[in-house]
């Protein structure tokens, strides 16, 4: 198995880099959106995941920006990308990384963008569910996000591991 020599949060660092230069910033009115209205949009987006004719690498900034909304939904406050990235990356170090491991990591190496649409719609699925707390919906805006990233690496790279590629000189 190949060695990187970047961790998932340098990885996610990146890629957080790459949504903010395509990012403007949404108004406080995203907070009268409502639950079922930002599944609808994640939705989609996961949906268009497999659409040969949606720009791919596109597509994975959009599921990140819309987590971004999520999250600002959840918790009733606008949150700014900065700050949505930030509880990502923690998340990744705190979490993901003391829980599967970094790079390399066998189960990331067999991501296709399939396996990846899979699961971000397990997690577009439990938006707003009653029996899940405002907690693990947070978690999940973070994971979707995260899985935002690998899809995004995947398209640019052809490696849901690697480094955007219009990163790799940041």
């Amino acid at each position: 198995m190949r060695n990187y020599d970047h961790t998932k949060n340098e990885q996610w660092r990146a890629f957080s880099r790459v949504v903010k230069t395509d990012l403007f910033e949404y108004p406080d009115a995203v907070l009268i959106v409502k639950l079922d209205e930002i599944q609808e949009q994640l939705d989609c987006w996961v949906n268009s995941i497999t659409n040969e004719c949606k720009n791919q690498s596109e597509v994975a900034i959009e599921i990140a920006k819309t987590a971004c909304k999520l999250y600002s939904v959840l918790t009733n406050s606008f949150v700014s990308w900065d700050t949505f990235s930030n509880h990502v990356e923690f998340h990744i170090i705190e979490y993901v990384t003391p829980q599967y491991g970094n790079f390399p990591d066998k189960t990331i190496a067999k991501f296709t963008a399939e396996k990846i649409q899979g699961k971000l719609e397990a997690y577009t699925d439990r938006i707003g569910k009653s029996s899940r707390g405002q907690r693990d919906g947070l978690r999940d805006s973070l994971k979707i996000a995260h899985f935002g990233c690998y899809l995004y690496c995947l398209i640019t790279t052809g490696n849901a591991q690697m480094i955007p590629k219009c990163c790799q000189e940041c």
